[in-house]
C-alpha cells in the first residue's frame, strides 16, 4: 500500500470471521446458540523476554492463565471459580482453570494465548473438565 486510504479500504473489505491463519473458518455462534471462545494474547505473554520477567509476571496482568467467564456462563457450564474447563478445537484440547469475571460479556469465555502449546482456536468449544 502507498496511501492510508488504500489500507482503510482493504480493512473495510476484510471479513473478520473469514478464518484463522490455517484458513479454517471461525466458529461464532449466533446469540443464544452457544458460547463464543475469545482468544487473546495477554500483554505480558508476547515474547520470551516479558514471559521470563519476574517483575512483570507479578503484576495483575501476569500470573496464572485462566479461562475467564461471567458468573452466568459458569453457571451454564456447571463450574465455579477455580474449577477446570476443557477447551477443544482444531484437533487439540486444553484444560485450564476458571476465573469468574463479570466484566466478560454474555455467552463468552476469554482464553489467554501464549502459555500452552495447544492451538485450539479453530471452532473451539467449552465444557466442564
Amino acid at each position: 500500500y502507498t496511501k492510508v486510504s488504500q489500507v482503510q479500504a482493504a480493512i473495510a473489505e476484510a471479513d473478520p470471521f473469514a478464518g484463522n491463519a490455517r484458513g479454517e473458518a471461525a466458529a461464532v455462534p449466533a446469540p443464544g446458540e452457544g458460547i463464543e471462545v475469545l482468544f487473546e494474547r495477554p500483554i505480558y505473554a508476547g515474547d520470551g523476554l516479558v514471559r521470563r520477567s519476574e517483575h512483570l509476571q507479578q503484576t495483575t496482568h501476569g500470573g496464572t492463565p485462566a479461562a475467564s467467564m461471567s458468573s452466568a456462563v459458569a453457571e451454564q457450564l456447571g463450574v465455579a471459580d477455580g474449577d477446570s474447563v476443557t477447551i477443544e478445537g482444531a484437533g487439540q484440547s486444553l484444560t485450564i482453570a476458571v476465573a469468574i469475571d463479570d466484566r466478560i460479556g454474555p455467552e463468552t469465555v476469554r482464553v489467554p494465548l501464549g502459555y500452552v502449546a495447544a492451538d485450539v482456536s479453530a471452532g473451539a468449544t467449552v465444557r466442564k473438565a
